[in-house]
């Protein structure tokens, strides 16, 4: 398995789990923050991230990709769904 960031996976259910792991927890933190009406700013600041900081270009894509989580999930609560 060729994942989108890093070296081809040896263990691609070891991916697909890592992956799987990161974006439901970044989905959870960031819907109780939009649940709660916090800005993203705060709510990305006051996560704790560091289960996922080993990931392949955590540093270069993960504050983007959390901030479009947020903002779908933040049109999801507006829109009904």
């Amino acid at each position: 398995m060729i994942p989108g960031h890093g070296p081809a996976a040896s263990d691609p259910q070891e991916a697909v789990r890592a992956t799987l792991g990161y974006l439901r927890y970044t989905r959870e933190k960031m819907g109780e923050a939009v649940e709660e009406m916090i800005p993203f700013a705060d709510a990305y600041e006051g996560t704790d991230w560091t289960e996922f900081s080993h990931l392949p270009a955590f540093d270069a894509t993960h504050r983007r990709n959390a901030y479009g989580i947020y903002l779908s999930l933040e049109q999801e609560s507006l829109t009904g769904g």
